[in-house]
């Protein structure tokens, strides 16, 4: 199963205007410019464990885990390019989220199937699904089969981090703090340069 990959960041168009409104500062605009959009971007963990959670039923370890951030520099700014958060990881088992049965159904498969909370407060049905063993990982799983016949069966996942992220209710809001927290982090910037000169 391949990694799920997302990537945040501060939009280039963003950017620019913070390096025209800035350009008479000289290389002071450089500096503010990257720390403040460090500081921007290392506050997307946080962000992203606090609206993943408000949507899915995921543990907070589990998000910022998934996250690296790779820092901005003046090189990398001139080349175009700032900070990012990665975001990467597989869809997770249907076991981590409080499946019904917990224990291999083999003998005794529920009618109903299984059912999890990968939504919040949302306990979803899984038809004609059951748990049983995995055989390359050894772990419970829950399986379905491909069709009538007894094999083969198909282990039955929920979203990757990255996938929680995509979705329109999380992405938005994420993108939306990330350039509130720019623009907050580059007054305060601009701020310390403008006292700096008085000085």
């Amino acid at each position: 199963m391949s990694n799920d990959i997302i990537n945040i960041k501060i939009s280039n168009e963003d950017i620019k205007k913070a390096q025209q409104y800035l350009e008479a500062f000289g290389s002071s605009a450089e500096t503010a410019i990257v720390r403040a959009i460090n500081r921007a971007v290392s506050g997307v963990r946080t962000d992203a464990a606090t609206n993943i959670r408000k949507e899915f039923n995921v543990r907070a370890a589990d998000i910022r885990k998934s996250f690296s951030v790779i820092k901005a520099s003046a090189c990398a700014l001139k080349r175009g390019s700032g900070a990012s958060a990665k975001s990467s990881g597989k869809r997770f088992s249907l076991m981590k989220f409080n499946p019904r049965p917990k224990t291999a159904t083999r003998r005794n498969m529920p009618k109903f199937g299984v059912s999890a909370v990968v939504k919040k407060g949302k306990r979803k049905v899984y038809r004609d699904a059951f748990v049983g063993t995995g055989q390359d990982s050894g772990n419970l799983l829950v399986f379905r089969r491909k069709d009538k016949d007894r094999l083969p069966v198909i282990s039955q996942t929920a979203p990757s981090i990255p996938q929680m992220l995509s979705t329109v209710n999380v992405n938005d809001k994420m993108q939306q703090k990330l350039s509130e927290r720019f623009s907050k982090n580059l007054n305060r910037e601009i701020n310390f340069i403008l006292q700096k000169n008085k000085g």
